[in-house]
């Protein structure tokens, strides 16, 4: 009886998936307890996980707390129950690889005295409900846990500056795509700015972030921005009406030459 009521609440809990999909939830015994007890605070986390990026199949509990999903809790096979500082980040460096050798090479980011201070890849993007990363995540709320309003303003500035610049461009893309212009050197070029976006986040400190997102990132958003107003309809039109005009004028020319020079040159010969 109990088993028929866990799946009834594990197929309404998995609604979103195919129903099919929603049997892995019936592999993972940490989901039985973990589907009602809330921690304080934090709300039930597989409810929470439900709606992360991280739910489904290849991702439960055990592959970041550890364990056996099918033992549930067994500290023998490696359950680490609530990982805390630098076991974070090596969890989630098993996945996420090049991120976490971006954190790893920059400076140790830790205050002596106050261990919440320790950035982990959590304090930015949550834990059990992560979402799929985006600037969103730099906000007073996040950042200001362990740096100051007067860090924290000029960041989230220069941060909304950039959302602002790549929905700008996004758009002209979609513009120019839809006009039938080139498009493939921009989409490369945003596609390589947000790639450095995420690595300064993830390597620089705070300092060295916003000079890098006020100077290089800007810069490189920019040159972006007017390598796509040389592809600009209006620009176009311009070149190509002087183009019919040049060719134009060279018929002109041509035409003037058979009817009037050549005629003319050839009286000058019968005279003579």
């Amino acid at each position: 009886m109990k088993r028929v009521v866990l799946i009834s609440i594990l197929f309404c809990f998995a609604d979103h998936t195919q129903a099919s999909d929603s049997l892995f939830l019936l592999q993972d015994n940490c989901v039985r307890c973990h589907l009602t007890c809330e921690a304080p605070g934090k709300g039930i986390s597989a409810v929470n996980w439900k709606k992360s990026v991280h739910f489904g199949p290849d991702t439960g509990c055990a592959d970041c707390h550890g364990g056996n999903k099918f033992l549930a809790m067994d500290f023998k096979k490696g359950h680490m129950g609530l990982p805390d500082g630098q076991e974070i980040n090596d969890m989630c460096g098993k996945c996420h690889i090049n991120e976490y050798k971006n954190m790893k090479s920059r400076k140790k980011f830790i205050h002596k005295t106050k261990k919440i201070c320790e950035a982990t890849c959590v304090t930015c993007h949550g834990y059990h409900n992560t979402g799929k990363a985006d600037l969103s995540v730099i906000n007073q709320k996040n950042c200001a846990t362990c740096h100051s309003f007067e860090k924290v303003i000029p960041l989230e500035s220069v941060v909304h500056r950039i959302q602002s610049k790549i929905k700008l461009i996004e758009e002209t893309i979609a513009v120019r795509s839809e006009e039938h212009f080139p498009v493939t050197v921009p989409i490369r070029d945003l596609s390589n700015a947000r790639t450095n976006l995420a690595i300064s986040f993830h390597s620089l400190m705070s300092e060295e972030l916003l000079n890098y997102l006020n100077n290089d990132l800007m810069a490189s958003l920019m040159d972006i921005e007017n390598k796509m107003s040389g592809t600009a309809p209006g620009k176009w039109l311009f070149q190509g009406m002087m183009i019919l005009l040049f060719l134009l004028l060279c018929l002109i020319l041509i035409k003037y030459y058979q009817m009037i020079v050549l005629p003319f040159s050839g009286s000058n010969r019968e005279i003579k």
